[in-house]
């Protein structure tokens, strides 16, 4: 049963949804930080970038879970 649950694992990083996600998480990460001016203090740069990628790989991997449940 374990072996099972490991390749399940393992077909999650295989699919196409999960790094089209990454993907579009990091361009809208990037995007956010360019908009972030260079004499603000550090910590808005992170403020800004990281409820934006977290938001984003939770919502790759639920796209990926949910379309894996439908077939």
């Amino acid at each position: 049963m374990a072996l099972l649950d490991l390749l399940e694992l393992g077909q999650l990083f295989l699919s196409w949804r999960l790094y089209v996600g990454l993907a579009v998480t990091v361009a809208l990460g990037v995007a956010a930080f360019s908009f972030v001016p260079l004499d603000a203090p550090g910590w808005v740069a992170w403020v800004v970038c990281v409820p934006i990628g977290l938001v984003g790989i939770i919502l790759s991997f639920v796209w990926q879970v949910s379309s894996d449940s439908s077939k």
